[in-house]
């Protein structure tokens, strides 16, 4: 049987402080997942905007970054698709 396991990655940092990855969810369902990350997606859209970064995504991931080379401050929204046989 194979099983399609969907997970949802955020890396951010900001003002030079340490980069955090977290694990925001880990879904089978994958209608769950859209849902989740879109929802996601929308709150770090309003927090790029607020900062004035560049954004840039799709229907699996969000970047985004204050503009200039060797910034710091960023934001990386990842949805991430695997299927397994078990």
């Amino acid at each position: 049987m194979k099983i399609t396991v969907h997970t949802i990655v955020r890396a951010y940092c900001s003002d030079w402080e340490a980069t955090e990855v977290d694990v925001l969810g880990i879904f089978l369902d994958e209608n769950e997942a859209r849902e989740y990350f879109e929802t996601q997606k929308q709150n770090e859209i309003k927090l790029a905007e607020e900062c004035g970064w560049e954004i840039d995504y799709d229907e699996m991931y969000l970047v985004a970054y204050e503009d200039g080379n060797y910034n710091n401050n960023f934001v990386h929204l990842i949805w991430r698709q695997k299927e397994f046989e078990i």
